[in-house]
């Protein structure tokens, strides 16, 4: 009789919790985006078309929104200005101090998501930091050329969360 209860408490327990794996987007008041390319306001090379590609391919892979390509046939916009821009090398070897054996490159984005019907902002100026760290064995700016696109998929991870949190507002 207890085991029956427990199961039964369990049972009515997991049945109430609203758990959902993967990005929280099922109420998402927007149905299509266009995504404006990178404005580079930091000094970094070849980010700003990686990045801008790496956002549209996560919405379409997520299926959050569909993904426009001119803005008039968009319910949402969203801007993205790359503002800052670290990179740092180290070397674990005290005999080489010229090779980098250590990458890290840090990059801050800082977005907005506006309905492009009736100029509401979900979310302006809101700012995404991600780091990404690899080892090397060749020059940093090889490494650096190489970590690119990982550091661009991971902004684009963190921007395309923020907009699939944007589900309870403006029905």
């Amino acid at each position: 009789m207890r085991i029956r209860i427990s199961a039964l408490l369990l049972l009515l327990l997991l049945n109430a919790c609203h758990y959902q794996a993967g990005y929280p987007v099922a109420q998402c008041p927007l149905k299509t985006i266009y995504v404006q390319p990178i404005i580079k306001d930091a000094l970094v090379a070849n980010i700003s078309g990686v990045l801008t590609r790496q956002l549209r391919e996560e919405l379409v892979r997520t299926s959050i929104l569909k993904v426009v390509t001119k803005e008039s046939g968009a319910d949402a916009r969203l801007e993205t200005h790359l503002v800052r821009y670290d990179p740092s090398v180290s070397s674990v070897s005290t005999d080489d101090a010229l090779t980098a054996h250590s990458l890290s490159l840090k990059a801050t984005a800082r977005c907005s998501l506006q309905d492009t019907n009736t100029g509401y902002y979900y979310f302006k100026d809101r700012e995404f930091t991600v780091d990404v760290s690899i080892r090397s064995a060749t020059e940093g700016q090889t490494a650096e050329y190489q970590a690119i696109p990982l550091l661009a998929r991971d902004l684009a991870k963190k921007i395309i969360v923020a907009i699939g949190m944007q589900k309870g507002l403006k029905e």
